[in-house]
């Protein structure tokens, strides 16, 4: 909704407070936001993200993590990274256009291996993410 785009921030805050969970809210430079009123700010990803089903992954992802003991905190964050990392492949490799859901889960395993030998930065706050806010 138009009040939610109107201040990005403020309504990622607001949601981690009310519900007492971290938060993830997808859009251009996605932000998670935790109930402290931390929030990063993403710095992975494109439009073509903005097709159904790319959210699905996004959260598989983040479960995933989660599955593996990482803290919520860390697990949107690394999440939230990855999937954009992903797309941002896909559209050098092919085009930021015509991405599908299944795309990203077809380069998920290529994208994190890179990520996991050190090819991709790891999430250091001034390398994934562009800003942490307190």
């Amino acid at each position: 909704p138009r009040e939610v785009q109107a201040d990005r921030l403020a309504t990622a805050r607001k949601a981690a407070a009310l519900t007492k969970a971290v938060v993830v809210l997808k859009g251009a430079q996605t932000l998670v936001a935790d109930p402290s009123g931390r929030v990063s700010v993403n710095s992975t990803g494109n439009p073509s993200l903005a097709s159904g089903g790319t959210g699905d992954v996004l959260t598989g992802l983040i479960g995933g993590f989660l599955a593996q003991r990482l803290t919520p905190w860390d697990a949107a964050r690394l999440g939230v990274y990855l999937h954009g990392l992903a797309a941002d492949f896909l559209a050098v490799q092919y085009s930021p256009r015509g991405l599908i859901a299944g795309d990203l889960l077809a380069v998920f395993p290529e994208v994190l291996a890179e990520f996991t030998q050190g090819h991709i930065p790891q999430t250091d706050e001034s390398i994934c993410f562009r800003r942490v806010l307190s």
